[in-house]
């Protein structure tokens, strides 16, 4: 061990002063150890970084491919479709011959089909559409609440059918808002036909409104099947499939008219909130801005019931 000795003068006995080196040696490595250890970590970081980047840009690239089948797809499709229906109008207005009742119940069928696949050809190509942000508004001001009643009476009798009661609420001093028409209405039968779908026989569906100074809102609710709640973070994931989709009314969906909605909503500068409980029914509020005037949020029953 080193150090250092020091003979006190006049004193016979010896007193040594002794400084370690020990602690300053540990002290050096272990900072060298840490130094080594964060160099590590950085390098390893890198790594990570590089990965996760590579990963992103990987990602990126397969949902760019995604949307860019899902285009051509449509595409494709959009063409065979529209020609089976111009063979079933023919076929169904008598022009190759008089058609028994069951061939026409028969052709009816194959009508409904070719319906739905349109629309579901059609909602892909929307998704696709929002992804690109190619989706085209053709924005005016529109009378929502017309909207609203216009939707309500093509649903009408599917509600009846399905043995539901509908109520319609609306205020009385209700805001025009600047959209595309066409799109809100698409947006409110995505909803309201949802409501349809997931509510049992004998259920409840209401349509109410709420207006502000700086908004409108637009709710469908029902006394359905709701939704789990470890679902609601994928409630608007493209073709992922819920837990209630087992309990649909009709044909099985993908829930992309959902989405769809969700994005159109969106690009009018809106939101959509969503509040449910399994088993105990589902709310879809669609909130937009509105420019006017102070409102009096009165409420006007239009429709009560079937």
């Amino acid at each position: 061990m080193e150090g250092t000795k020091r003979i006190s003068e006049g004193n016979l006995d010896q007193r040594v002063e002794t400084t370690s080196v020990d602690e300053l040696g540990q002290l050096a490595e272990t900072f060298n150890t840490m130094s080594s250890n964060l160099k590590n970590r950085q390098e390893e970081l890198s790594k990570a970084h590089q990965q996760l980047s590579s990963s992103y840009q990987e990602l990126r690239h397969l949902d760019e491919m995604k949307s860019e089948f899902m285009t051509t797809a449509s595409h494709e499709l959009q063409t065979p479709l529209s020609a089976l229906q111009a063979y079933l109008e023919t076929f169904l207005k008598g022009r190759y011959g008089r058609l028994s009742k069951e061939q026409i119940r028969r052709l009816k069928m194959m009508e409904g089909s070719i319906g739905r696949l349109t629309k579901f050809v059609d909602q892909l190509m929307d998704i696709a559409r929002l992804e690109k942000g190619k989706l085209k508004l053709e924005k005016k001001p529109v009378m929502l609440n017309q909207v609203l009643k216009d939707v309500v009476q093509e649903c009408l009798p599917l509600i009846k059918e399905s043995n539901l009661s509908l109520t319609v609420e609306i205020p009385e001093d209700f805001p025009m808002i600047i959209g595309d028409e066409g799109r809100l209405h698409q947006v409110v039968g995505n909803l309201l036909s949802n409501a349809i779908k997931f509510t049992p026989d004998g259920g409840k569906i209401f349509i109410h409104t709420r207006i502000s100074d700086k908004t409108v809102a637009v709710s469908v609710s029902d006394t359905g099947v709701g939704i789990p709640k470890e679902d609601m973070p994928k409630l608007f994931i493209p073709f992922h499939k819920l837990g209630r989709s087992q309990l649909l009314r009709s044909s099985k969906g993908l829930g992309l008219g959902l989405i769809v909605a969700k994005g159109i909503v969106e690009q009018h500068g809106g939101r959509i909130e969503v509040v449910s409980e399994k088993n105990k029914g589902s709310t879809f509020t669609c909130v937009f801005p509105v420019e006017g005037g102070e409102r009096d949020g009165q409420w006007a029953n239009i429709s009560g019931g079937r």
